[in-house]
Parts: C-alpha cells; structure tokens; sequence
C-alpha cells in the first residue's frame, strides 16, 4: 500500500509537470482556443435556431440531426470552408437566375417609390 507522503508527492511531481506543459504553449495558442470556442458557439446557436424551426422532422430525424449538429459545431473549420466552396460553386451554376431574380426585385423596389 501507498504511504499518503508518497501520493502527496506523486500529486506534486504531477503538477509541476503539467504545470511546465501549460507554461510551453504561447499566448497564441491561447487566443486561437478562444477564437475556436467563440466561433464554434454562434454557429452552433445558428444552427440550433434553424434545427428548433424545422417543425416538419420526426423523432429520428430530429436525434440524428442533434447528433450532426454537435459534430459539425466540433469540427467547424474543417466544415464550413467546404460548405462556402459548396455555396459557390452553386451561385457560380446559377449565376444567370440568381441575377435575373435579383433585378427583378429591384425592378419592383422602384416601381414602388415611383
């Protein structure tokens, strides 16, 4: 059996070790976490906003979708650059419609103060 001045030690030796392996990290590393937790909590309050309106899903959907929603709020970085080259490249597809709507919105818009 262990002698509790042993495990006092052993927490101490612990300590000082995780203690030298926080000190190593720069002050960058620390705003980048920050950044990352920030991010990753507007989005995931986002998506949790369009997840509770989606009033249509059934009980499954809506498990697997809270299930999608916590892996896609970890792994943001990785998720929403290929989400925006996904979104290009669908305007870059339909650039002809999207601008024909576009200016016919605002063809309507000056209708109307006229």
């Amino acid at each position: 059996m262990i002698s509790v001045s042993t495990q006092v030690n052993q927490y101490l030796i612990y300590m000082r070790s995780y203690e030298n392996f926080i000190s190593h990290f720069p002050p960058l590393f620390y705003i980048a976490i920050v950044f990352y937790l920030v991010i990753a909590y507007f989005l995931f309050k986002k998506w949790l906003f369009f997840f509770l309106e989606d009033k249509e899903m059934s009980s499954s959907q809506r498990s697997i979708s809270r299930l999608i929603i916590g892996i896609v709020t970890v792994f943001w970085p990785i998720i929403v650059p290929i989400a925006y080259l996904e979104l290009l490249n669908l305007h870059m597809k339909y650039k002809k419609e999207i601008d024909f709507l576009i200016n016919q919105t605002d063809i309507r818009i000056t209708d109307d103060n006229c």
